[in-house]
């Protein structure tokens, strides 16, 4: 697989009050990407983010990660959802990322957040955030060759 990043910034478009079974893939960024066999990128090691930080990545901002909603609120990338449905579990193993204290990710009948990291910054590569998957930040699009 390989990387590439849009060259605008971009948001999905969000529905706060949707069931859990509202697809991410039927809305916003992720639907334009389906087209092509393609999501919004998901690091599954600390390796994979700093060499994709590093080599594909250009701007020093908030980059949207495959993150979208979670089993109930937490703060865990364990017990979130990935836009791919790879298992979170066995990424936060290799990713040991962490959300911001208070910036939880909510599960199926709360808000739908998005984890968002920022390029370049020590104290936000492994510390994410949360927005509501509406807001224009970077993101980067991951499709199989």
């Amino acid at each position: 697989e390989t990387e590439a990043e849009t060259e605008a910034e971009t948001g999905a478009d969000s529905d706060a009050d949707s069931d859990a079974d509202s697809d991410a893939e039927s809305s916003g960024i992720n639907a334009e990407y389906g087209q092509y066999n393609a999501h919004v990128w998901l690091p599954n090691s600390r390796k994979e983010y700093l060499w994709v930080e590093q080599n594909v990545m250009r701007h020093d901002r908030w980059y949207w990660l495959g993150i979208w909603c979670s089993t109930g609120q937490t703060l865990n990338p364990a017990q979130m959802y990935s836009v791919t449905g790879e298992n979170m579990t066995e990424i936060q193993k290799k990713l040991k990322a962490k959300m911001q204290d208070g910036q939880f990710i909510e599960g199926p009948k709360g808000r739908k957040y998005c984890a968002k990291s920022w390029r370049n910054h020590p104290q936000w590569r492994f510390n994410w955030q949360h927005q509501d998957c509406s807001e224009l930040n970077s993101v980067l699009c991951e499709a199989p060759m």
